[in-house]
């Protein structure tokens, strides 16, 4: 194609788009050309009308026309402050095409319009800048079009969708902006922050105690990135009460980024479960089941003790046979039985049960050698636990923590028994 060709094509095209008109011969007459351009605009089901830069009408097709109610000659040379349009909305469309011509963009919009002659609508328009030889604008050319089906099926959509939200057993939110304020919020959503006015605000200002949690830290990552976030059983604490303590809850959830038409980022939804009931519940099972487990470990060592005790009249040997059982029940390094006697200084250890790689206790020793356990413990106090031996308050003597250091002894248990006369 020629250079010449091509600049006519770009010029044809640029009209076109524009919504100017490029007539292939000068043969038709003016009034002819008027007649096929009226009649072609009117058959449309669309609203085609064309202003002046001053924001007058300079024509309008058919179908404008019967919405309102009037004539060509009644809208031509007319604003629409002239027109039977409310105040506010004559205001509005006066103002963009100012806009149009000052600064040659587009405008799209839409808007609820009650016509003249009884006609309820939502309508969508455009605004478009005719340019001239100069680059300047010449006329704005318009276009609307009834969008009222389509907005009654998204109303009745977004109401469904609405109702889901209201009725879903998981916990939900929608926020907008980079502010993340709180536009939507359902039932499972309140109970789960405690009920507080939170509609219109800021994530960080209706929930002040999650900013140090660091959830407006993955808020702001998620709307930034676009990516969405997954949490699994995550421990998260809301203030339920006004002036109340902290109460922690556990939950599944999911920030997931809501973009427009465009793609842009405009908020995010906020989806989860509250999981802290299904915790209770399973640390009261494992509670129990630990529970009837010792309970189990108990009768069990409690049944071989009784098997041990009818199998021999020997005390010693009964006592040799529950020391042992006791140790390996328990888990123990080593477990024995003493018996002492505050008067004598004595502290007599057997029978002696202890690990393998570990030497015996059983022997005779002077009671001042385990003063921290004798005597002041034992009788007054009861059973004695030292979670560190070496730390005990009183002090172990320096030959008993010697002892306990050879075998490697940090932590030791004393249980008294007692004989007929509870005497231990």
């Amino acid at each position: 194609m020629a250079p010449e060709n091509n600049r006519r094509e770009a010029s044809r095209d640029e009209a076109a788009v524009n919504g100017g008109f490029v007539p292939e011969t000068t043969q038709t007459s003016s009034a002819q050309t008027a007649r096929i351009f009226d009649t072609l605009l009117s058959s449309i089901v669309d609203l085609v009308y064309i202003f002046g830069r001053d924001g007058r009408f300079l024509y309008a097709n058919k179908r404008l026309l019967d919405l309102l109610g009037i004539t060509l000659g009644e809208i031509v040379g007319k604003n629409f402050h002239d027109l039977p349009y409310p105040p506010e909305l004559a205001h509005r469309l006066q103002q963009q095409i100012e806009q149009v011509v000052r600064t040659k963009q587009i405008v799209r919009d839409e808007t609820p319009f009650q016509s003249p002659t009884g006609v309820d609508g939502v309508y969508e328009y455009i605004f478009t800048p005719v340019l001239d030889s100069r680059g300047e604008v010449d006329v704005v050319a318009g276009s609307t079009r009834d969008i009222t089906e389509r907005k009654q099926a998204e109303d009745q959509e977004r109401a469904r969708l609405t109702n889901i939200f209201e009725q879903a057993p998981a916990f939900m939110s929608v926020t907008r902006g980079a502010s993340h304020i709180f536009e939507m919020v359902n039932p499972p959503y309140y109970q789960l922050i405690g009920h507080r006015d939170i509609i219109g605000r800021s994530v960080a200002d209706a929930i002040p105690e999650v900013v140090e949690q660091g959830f407006i830290t993955l808020l702001d990552q998620v709307y930034r990135t676009g990516e969405p976030y997954v949490g699994k059983d995550v421990p998260i604490q809301f203030q339920t009460t006004p002036d109340g303590p902290l109460e922690e809850r556990f939950v599944d959830f999911t920030y997931q980024p809501l973009r427009d038409a465009d793609g842009l980022i405009t908020g995010i939804l906020a989806f989860g479960i509250d999981l802290t009931e299904r915790r209770r519940l399973e640390t009261e099972r494992e509670t129990l089941l630990g529970e009837t487990q010792r309970r189990n470990q108990r009768e069990a060592l409690l049944y071989q003790i009784g098997q041990a005790i009818r199998a021999t009249d020997d005390s010693d040997e009964v006592q040799a046979q529950a020391v042992a059982l006791l140790g390996e029940a328990l888990g123990l390094d080593l477990c024995h039985a003493a018996t002492f006697d505050p008067a004598r200084d004595a502290w007599h250890v057997a029978p002696d049960w202890h690990r393998p790689d570990l030497p015996s206790l059983a022997g005779d020793y002077p009671m001042s050698v385990w003063r921290a356990l004798s005597e002041e413990v034992v009788l007054r106090e009861g059973t004695a636990v030292f979670p560190d031996v070496m730390a005990a308050s009183p002090p172990l003597s320096s030959d008993t923590r010697a002892l306990f250091a050879r075998m490697n002894v940090r932590a030791y248990v004393i249980v008294p028994s007692h004989d007929a006369s509870g005497i231990p």
